[in-house]
């Protein structure tokens, strides 16, 4: 009786080691989105931080309603804002080549996913590659009250992460636009 006791106690043991062992071999394989998140956070693109920021029309008409910058009306080829001395001080100059867009601010700037939208299978992959669709934003903790305030309302930007399952797990590839597209700003 006290062998088969023992015997009972090893295989026991020997189940409960194969199913965790395939559980966790298993668990590896699921994409979830707090996982995605957590790649994507720490990422070359999140860390490295940025200081130029795309505008919107609202933007540029809040910042010119604000007195940052004004529309320059002697500009021939296109819209032109002249920056303000408060501008200046505030958010710097525009991106040179596209002064209606991109402010070059005189911060750094960081990326913080916002939330994960959805998680798909790539089609023809078997499970193996993923589109992850999410939206990002800038962290704007730390800067001025007054740049704070003017993009307290900054939408977040959708953006995808293509990730594929390696035999060591899942890795990101990309980033890429909604519309298949990269970007150099990365808005």
């Amino acid at each position: 009786m006290k062998q088969s006791r023992g015997l009972i106690v090893v295989v026991i043991s020997f189940l409960i080691s194969m199913i965790s062992f395939v559980g966790g071999c298993s668990a590896s394989n699921n994409l979830t989105r707090d996982k995605a998140k957590k790649m994507m956070e720490s990422s070359k693109e999140f860390q490295t931080q940025s200081n130029a920021v795309r505008l919107d029309d609202a933007d540029i008409k809040r910042g010119e309603a604000a007195g940052y910058w004004h529309e320059d009306k002697e500009a021939w080829v296109m819209r032109y804002f002249a920056i303000t001395p408060e501008g200046k001080r505030l958010f710097g100059g525009w991106v040179s080549g596209r002064p209606d867009q991109i402010l070059n601010l005189p911060y750094k700037l960081s990326r913080h996913v916002v939330e994960v939208t959805g998680i798909t299978d790539e089609e023809g992959s078997n499970g193996h590659e993923k589109l992850v669709t999410f939206t990002w934003n800038w962290n704007f903790d730390g800067m001025p009250p007054e740049v704070k305030q003017f993009f307290q309302n900054y939408p977040p930007r959708k953006y995808c992460a293509e990730f594929r399952l390696y035999d060591d797990g899942w890795r990101l590839e990309k980033y890429v636009s909604e519309e298949g597209t990269t970007d150099p700003y990365w808005q």
